[in-house]
């Protein structure tokens, strides 16, 4: 797709790939880009039901290219700007289209996942993490705050004092730790061959259902009773008696399955 990252899509997975590991697979403008553009590719693609987020080499993302920054301080400017009409900067919207994707996103973490890097697995629905990865909110260590979301993924995960915690001293945090602090889905020595495991077991379900689950559960977690209720109403009823709804019956019932169709919930 272009030299930063690498979209594959296959047997109705895609698979994203960030693929500048000399540089640690830092994030830059055109890395930021791509991410984007990737996730609306796949958001098109009505036949693709899981996605598989991972990089190439020891590391998943050591956070932002201070060296395109330092060649160009200006571009954190760019970084940072949006109309009115954008619920997102361009920075935050290369985290926030993996979560606004609707299909589950695995994200597979090896080596340092830091700063932009973490909160870009943190828009991700799971995290599945090497034992070796050590994961870190780094940004107050450049005396700035984590801006990609941190703020909503991190209050969905944990406690404000620990969230605080991890903001304000911006160490290392191995990975058994993390995935204490709920940072984590799981912990393996194989990360990819347990993501593409999961993916196999997504794929079992209807695409429809599992894009109203991520809606359903995204919007009620922050959201008061009457919300979440009626949200469930509305979501079961564009589920109930459509195809994918019948292909899922069908595989408990009858000799020979409906196979699922393409999604139809955006």
């Amino acid at each position: 797709m272009t030299d930063r990252v690498r979209l594959q899509i296959e047997n109705r997975v895609a698979r994203v790939t960030l693929c500048r590991p000399e540089k640690y697979n830092g994030l830059d403008d055109q890395t930021f880009q791509a991410l984007i553009n990737a996730a609306k590719q796949i958001k098109k693609d009505r036949t693709v039901q899981v996605v598989i987020l991972d990089a190439e080499g020891k590391h998943f993302c050591a956070g932002l290219d201070i060296d395109s920054v330092a060649k160009n301080p200006f571009i954190i400017r760019k970084y940072l700007k949006k109309s009115a009409k954008q619920l997102t900067n361009l920075v935050q919207e290369a985290s926030w289209c993996w979560r606004e994707l609707p299909v589950p996103v695995i994200c597979v973490i090896q080596g340092k996942c830091l700063g932009g890097g973490l909160q870009i697995a943190l828009g991700c629905d799971f995290r599945i993490a090497s034992e070796d990865a050590q994961l870190s909110v780094l940004e107050g260590r450049w005396g700035m705050i984590p801006d990609m979301g941190a703020s909503i993924y991190l209050r969905e995960l944990m406690p404000i004092d620990q969230a605080k915690l991890i903001t304000m001293n911006f160490e290392l945090i191995p990975a058994d730790k993390a995935k204490q602090l709920n940072l984590l889905t799981e912990v393996t020595a194989d990360p990819f061959a347990r993501a593409q495991q999961l993916a196999e077991q997504l794929l079992k379900s209807s695409p429809d259902a599992l894009a109203c689950t991520k809606q359903l559960y995204h919007t009620s977690w922050s959201s008061d009773d009457h919300t979440a209720l009626k949200l469930e109403t509305q979501l079961q009823k564009k589920l109930i008696g459509r195809r994918n709804f019948l292909a899922a019956v069908s595989k408990k019932f009858m000799k020979k399955p409906i196979a699922f169709g393409k999604r139809k919930v955006s």
